[in-house]
């Protein structure tokens, strides 16, 4: 078995190699993370408040950006894998015309995917081990105090515990995707690709939907609580402005298989299809491609959120600030380099995980465009279809990331308003959100682009041949 398995990851290793490398990213990231955390752990107990309050720090500004890339990890990884097995159904269904039942089939892939989990996982904890010092080095340079653990190796526990995590969240994204294998029709995927066929996770639906009333109930509870709490609550109920739409993300990431394609889909329709025949093209590619919208969406609004969330909280504590009657030179800045030092790391997992997309979907992609070019379509028309395939993904992405960032302030703000700080509200949103939108729409027309201008150069008869055998 373990032969077949190692001859089958060599057929795809394009794809497994792009899975790989978004596991090692996101396992370094953990890695330096939980290093950054545990260099400052010592300190925290400590009698010197000094030390104390430096350890503190290190905890907690760790601790949130964990809180990013341990959310990053779990939102975007089953898209990934999901898009995986997808492409790889025709594969798949030849395994069961072989012989081999459901069961044995979800079995080998998902061995398939734990191998390159492993490999792949060990390999970034192996980069994190090599950037600790400049990662250290970079931490301290944005104003972070310095402790003896930062000009040291990263943390024995930091490595073990990154590795475990990045293998079992990628087992479990996969075994959780195992089962649309059971629902491969092989009489008609080994001729087409999984990427058109919607995904049903009614369980994901149902904790989506969980999530979502356990945010409602968080917004009553917070406008129940009375006046004359002392600061150390306002401070805990004001950490729940990102909590909560951390939260909502969460629930877009759990129904993402039912939310993303239907977005998709009426975003790609309301497009004008009289721009040419690239539009044209690029919106029912989106419309078609259900698994790549779903993953190409996600990655976006998780950046766009997460950053878009921290920069609204820090709206929202000026506005109750001025309720309180507090002045903004008395606030406390997070200096621009912690800040850019906090956020950078769900916007790389999402830079990443786009490009991992486009490699995985590449095969499927250049067989597509080798059809239309036989068909006659114009180079430039294929070639523009990636550019406005880009604007669909990314408006969809800045629609369902501006109406979870607008609810959620528009909620917290109501909810503080009518509790514990009387006279605040509504502090709207930042617009760093947009930025991350338009850095994703530019990543992902230039990548679109490209490649779609790669595969035109090609003889599409020597790849029609080459797919029909």
């Amino acid at each position: 078995m373990i032969h077949f398995i190692a001859e089958e990851m060599h057929a795809c290793r394009r794809q497994w190699l792009a899975l790989g490398v978004f596991l090692a990213v996101a396992v370094c990231l953990l890695c330096l993370s939980i290093g950054f955390i545990a260099a400052g752990a010592p300190y925290a107990d400590d009698l010197d408040f000094g030390l104390r309050d430096i350890g503190e720090e290190y905890i907690s500004l760790g601790g949130m950006q964990l809180a990013f890339i341990a959310f990053g990890v779990l939102a975007i990884v089953p898209a990934v894998v999901s898009t995986s097995i997808a492409v790889d159904s025709p594969r798949i269904a030849r395994w069961q015309l072989a012989g081999a039942s459901v069961r044995q089939s979800q079995g080998l892939y998902w061995c398939s995917l734990v191998i390159d989990a492993i490999i792949f996982s060990i390999l970034g904890g192996l980069v994190a081990w090599l950037l600790w010092p400049a990662y250290s080095s970079w931490a301290l340079r944005v104003s972070f105090p310095s402790v003896d653990e930062m000009h040291e190796s990263i943390s024995a526990i930091a490595l073990p515990i990154g590795i475990a995590t990045g293998i079992a969240v990628t087992a479990l994204a996969g075994a959780g995707s195992m089962r649309s294998i059971s629902h491969i029709d092989i009489a008609t995927v080994v001729r087409d690709t999984g990427l058109s066929r919607t995904r049903h996770h009614p369980v994901r639906l149902l904790l989506g939907i969980a999530v979502a009333v356990g945010i409602i109930t968080g917004y009553v509870a917070i406008s129940k609580q009375p006046s004359t709490i002392s600061s150390d609550t306002l401070d805990g109920l004001m950490a729940a402005y990102w909590g909560c739409a951390l939260g909502w993300l969460l629930a877009l990431a759990l129904c993402e298989s039912t939310v993303v394609p239907l977005a998709v889909a009426v975003v790609s329709r309301l497009i004008p299809q009289s721009g040419g025949l690239g539009s044209f093209l690029a919106c029912g590619s989106a419309r078609r491609r259900i698994r790549m919208s779903t993953a190409m969406v996600t990655p976006i609004c998780v950046a766009a959120g997460t950053v878009g969330a921290i920069m609204g909280l820090v709206r929202q504590i000026r506005n109750v600030s001025r309720a309180r009657g507090v002045s903004e030179s008395e606030l406390q800045v997070t200096p621009a380099g912690q800040i850019v030092f906090e956020f950078m790391s769900p916007i790389i997992l999402a830079a990443v995980a786009a490009f991992c997309i486009i490699v995985i979907t590449g095969a499927q992609r250049k067989t597509d465009t080798a059809l239309l070019m036989v068909a006659g379509v114009p180079r430039r028309a294929i070639i523009a279809s990636g550019f406005v395939e880009a604007f669909v993904y990314s408006l969809v992405a800045a629609i369902l990331t501006v109406a979870i960032l607008e609810v959620n302030a528009l909620a917290i703000g109501a909810a503080l308003g009518a509790g514990p700080v009387p006279g605040a509200g509504y502090a709207g949103i930042d617009s760093s959100a947009f930025c991350i939108i338009a850095a994703g729409f530019a990543l992902l027309a230039i990548l679109l682009v490209s490649i779609l201008a790669l595969q035109t150069q090609r003889d599409p008869l020597t790849i029609v041949r080459a797919t029909d055998r």
